[in-house]
């Protein structure tokens, strides 16, 4: 370490400058990053089964059948932008989730299962709730 940093770091804890941060704000910064990684992946799921419920309703296997019209028509019609958002909040969860707790040391292929595994489980929620409140069968 430099010595003239090292002088100043001394001087300050001396001269009670150095403050400790109390224990609650450690833990709403912990909080904090929990809460935000959740909701990215909410937000992630929510636009891949954004996307999965419009390219259900284009039914591609019907124009794909159609030859060359439908393979345009289905090109058209694809929601692009969905795709590109859920996309990008999904690389945005791998980018967080090695940041939050102790994720940093877990290797790359955890990390990934891990992100794409909840992204699953969330759309899959999200899809069978979409599809109960469709039907109108509640499970209450």
């Amino acid at each position: 370490m430099n010595s003239k940093l090292e002088k100043k770091i001394m001087a300050k804890i001396k001269k009670n400058g150095v403050r400790m941060k109390p224990k609650w704000w450690f833990r709403i910064i912990k909080d904090g990053q929990i809460l935000f990684l959740s909701s990215v992946f909410v937000i992630s799921s929510l636009f891949v089964a954004s996307c999965l419920y419009f390219i259900g309703l284009i039914n591609p296997p019907w124009l794909l059948k159609m030859g060359d019209i439908g393979r345009e028509v289905l090109l058209e019609n694809l929601p692009y932008l969905l795709i590109l958002s859920a996309l990008i909040t999904i690389f945005f969860a791998f980018s967080i989730y090695p940041k939050v707790g102790d994720n940093y040391k877990k290797q790359k292929l955890q990390i990934s299962l891990f992100v794409f595994t909840t992204i699953i489980v969330l759309t899959i929620v999200l899809t069978s709730l979409r599809l109960m409140l469709e039907s109108g069968h509640f499970l209450f």
